[in-house]
């Protein structure tokens, strides 16, 4: 399970301060300047924003869509009105996660995963929709045991949460495909549970430990061992940035497009000097912003790059281009027929079960809906929204009626959310120094890079990255 089932600015304080009337400002006009751009606003943008605000520097947020939030997405039943979170569901529970929570009014309740992993759940091959009676899962002690030992091997890389800090020459364990990773330090005990949690990471077992480790870090890995996730009380998490977007305000820009970011010389030569973003079209109309610093908030692949229009270098071109991302699809299903078990897919014939890729992870029926399921699917390239629904329809649709209730509708996807997972690099680039070159980049022109890119797929890790490293650094050069 991951975050979609689970998933400071002054340093040494993450205490939210009140807002100066002083950098209250609002941007109607057709020309806007700030201390800092911000491309994108989800979890990191959103984070970053709030507290540049809370040191006095005047910010705009400029996304492409009509919401702030990212991958922080939730469906609404048209007919009960429910909430179905097709993002983020759950938080860590961090003294820096719990202060941004409540700054808006985010009405926190509480999850035990375990529980909720462990309650009517059914094995199910759906390349066969053979249903898997004898599959055996895990000992708890053994997991628990595992659990510790992976702390162990987790402890010995604290430089690796908040970027990619790897030294020369970079560790061996960290390029090792996750399950050899898992052999060597006998962690097989929790290989059900990495595949739950790391749900998205595909395929788990070839990725490189590194972005494993980066992900099930110490605040995920204590919040897993304990159980407890911070959730919506209300069911609804787009909550939270509902409520930030009123009070960010017009210092968000929604709908924008077709726009260009171009960095000063200056800026290129020492790092100084002004950028100049034009936007052609957005909510407001077509408008110039004028920046210190630009933060780039989103997945940095280079298609994401240049749609912005920055232009970017020979070098900046040569290394977010060797980048890729998987995708993990978070779907709202009607007419699956599954009312009771929660249904997890698994492959007899392969290692520790795990089916082959793209797959759908799990169909999971929401009871206070009118005959609603989601449907969790990964895939390390991305699919069309054809390709998406035929798996869905084929996969549901080969499984027995003892599991549909006897249904013979066709499954049909009424929501679908795409997130660009697990940015990574090669593995041959990542042992000659990649990851050093890429962090060389950051504050070069006046330009940062934040987000799950750098941090990982974890509200909370981001936001803890941006507090104790991040953001100091940025306000120490304003």
């Amino acid at each position: 399970m991951n975050k979609f089932l689970t998933s400071a600015l002054l340093v040494g304080s993450a205490v939210v301060s009140p807002i100066s009337a002083a950098c209250i400002k609002t941007y109607n006009g057709s020309a806007t300047d700030v201390d800092v751009a911000i491309i994108g606003a989800g979890a990191s943008g959103v984070y970053a924003a709030a507290r540049l605000l809370d040191s006095n520097k005047t910010v705009v947020v400029l996304e492409q869509s009509d919401r702030i939030g990212g991958q922080t997405e939730t469906y609404y039943d048209p007919t009960t009105g429910t909430p179905v979170n097709v993002g983020v569901k759950v938080f860590s529970n961090t003294t820096v996660t719990t202060d941004f929570l409540k700054r808006f009014d985010f009405p926190m309740g509480s999850l035990n995963v375990g529980e909720t992993l462990a309650t009517g759940t059914q094995y199910v091959d759906f390349a066969t929709g053979r249903v898997l009676s004898n599959f055996t899962t895990t000992d708890p002690a053994a997991q628990a045991a595992a659990m510790q030992r992976y702390a162990a091997e987790l402890a010995k890389y604290p430089n690796i949460k908040f970027g990619y800090n790897l030294g020369q020459p970079v560790p061996e364990d960290l390029v090792l495909p996750f399950g050899k990773f898992m052999e060597k330090h006998n962690l097989t005990g929790m290989a059900q549970t990495m595949f739950e949690f790391n749900s998205g990471y595909t395929p788990l077992l070839e990725i490189p430990a590194l972005y494993i480790l980066k992900y099930l870090n110490t605040y995920e890995l204590q919040s897993l061992q304990s159980g407890q996730f911070i959730v919506a009380a209300n069911g609804d998490s787009t909550t939270l940035y509902k409520n930030a977007a009123a009070f960010l305000g017009s210092r968000v820009v929604y709908g924008v497009r077709d726009m260009h970011i171009h960095r000063s010389s200056s800026a290129a030569k020492n790092g100084t000097g002004p950028m100049t973003i034009t936007i052609g079209n957005s909510t407001t109309g077509p408008r110039t912003v004028r920046a210190k610093k630009l933060i780039f908030a989103a997945a940095p692949t280079l298609d994401n790059l240049r749609s912005t229009g920055l232009d970017l270098d020979a070098t900046e071109a040569d290394l977010f281009g060797k980048l890729s991302a998987g995708v993990f699809y978070s779907l709202v299903v009607e007419g699956t027929g599954v009312a009771t078990a929660n249904l997890r897919n698994r492959h007899p014939a392969n290692p520790y079960g795990f089916p082959d890729q793209p797959f759908i992870y799990s169909v999971i029926p929401l009871p206070k809906t009118q005959g609603l399921a989601q449907v969790l699917l990964g895939s390390a390239t991305p699919l069309t929204s054809a390709q998406v629904e035929a798996r869905v329809t084929a996969d549901i649709g080969r499984l027995p009626a003892s599991l549909r209730g006897n249904s013979t509708t066709t499954p049909n996807v009424v929501d679908m959310a795409a997130h660009t997972w697990n940015v990574m690099a090669p593995v041959e680039d990542i042992k000659t120094g990649f990851y050093d070159r890429l962090e060389g980049l950051q504050g070069l022109k006046n330009t940062w890079y934040i987000g799950a890119a750098w941090a990982t797929q974890s509200s909370t890790t981001i936001w803890e990255g941006l507090e104790q490293e991040f953001l100091p650094k940025l306000l120490a050069t304003l």
